[in-house]
């Protein structure tokens, strides 16, 4: 499995930046996504993860959602300077 291009944590609440490549009419191009999960210690006492979240979650993920949004507008700023 592929890692994430990068990961933001806000108490349990994790977002992870996955990147990846497109092939149309001949053009590979990047298209960036994200997850969003929460980690809990399951029944047997075991680390899991989920996609459901409480509302004392929201403001996590708020929090995780912004630097993702930041983190990935910066890289595209980037990436347009350096082909200029």
């Amino acid at each position: 499995m592929s890692k994430p291009k990068k990961t933001f944590r806000c108490g349990r609440v994790n977002l992870s930046v996955w990147e990846n490549q497109r092939k149309v009419d001949n053009r590979t191009f990047t298209v960036e996504s994200v997850t969003l999960t929460r980690r809990f210690i399951n029944g047997e006492g075991e680390w899991d993860s989920s996609s459901s979240f409480g509302k004392n979650d929201i403001p996590k993920i708020q929090v995780v959602c912004q630097r993702a949004y930041e983190f990935m507008n910066a890289s595209e700023s980037e990436e347009e300077a350096e082909t200029q």
